[in-house]
């Protein structure tokens, strides 16, 4: 399951215990490292297996392009929404990171795709500004996630750490 983020071991089954789900962010998260990490054996003449984990962060990104509006819970696995700000800065910033490995491998298509819906969730994003900060959902709007989303997704959103609305919501 590409949303299960806890296992039993041994067996390897999926923690069937309580806790908040689905938990949204890992194929965005990890398609991110991922696109990172492809880069990085770019970068050392390891093109074979640059492709290899790009057929991992295509799988992942197919599923961020069909659920990203989807209800799940958020980065404490303490509540539910359909509209994380963190989720979704997660999502634009690794789209993006993924359409620029992408087009480093000539997988042209893909990187246009993910282009493409990086600027469709980064529109959605307006709907947290509130006039006076950012927040995180609706029933949850002042959250230490913002400002985590900020500082680690900022630079590849309209909400960069330098931004107006940064400013507001630290303030």
């Amino acid at each position: 399951m590409r949303v299960e983020a806890k296992f039993e071991i041994p067996s390897g089954e999926p923690y069937a215990g309580g806790w908040c789900r689905p938990q949204t962010d890992g194929p965005g998260l990890r398609a991110r490292t991922l696109s990172q990490y492809g880069q990085i054996l770019l970068k050392n003449n390891k093109a074979d297996q640059a492709k290899e984990v790009f057929g991992i962060i295509s799988t992942d990104l197919d599923w961020v392009a069909e659920n990203w509006a989807s209800k799940g819970c958020d980065l404490w696995e303490e509540f539910t929404s359909d509209s994380f700000f963190w989720g979704r800065m997660g999502y634009v910033d690794s789209l993006k990171l993924a359409a620029e490995f992408a087009t480093a491998i000539n997988e042209t298509d893909k990187a246009s795709g993910y282009t493409a819906l990086a600027a469709t969730i980064a529109d959605s994003l307006t709907e947290h500004w509130n006039g006076t900060y950012l927040y995180e959902a609706k029933g949850r709007e002042q959250d230490g996630a913002v400002i985590h989303a900020i500082a680690s997704f900022g630079k590849s959103t309209i909400y960069t750490p330098s931004s107006k609305e940064a400013a507001a919501t630290i303030k």
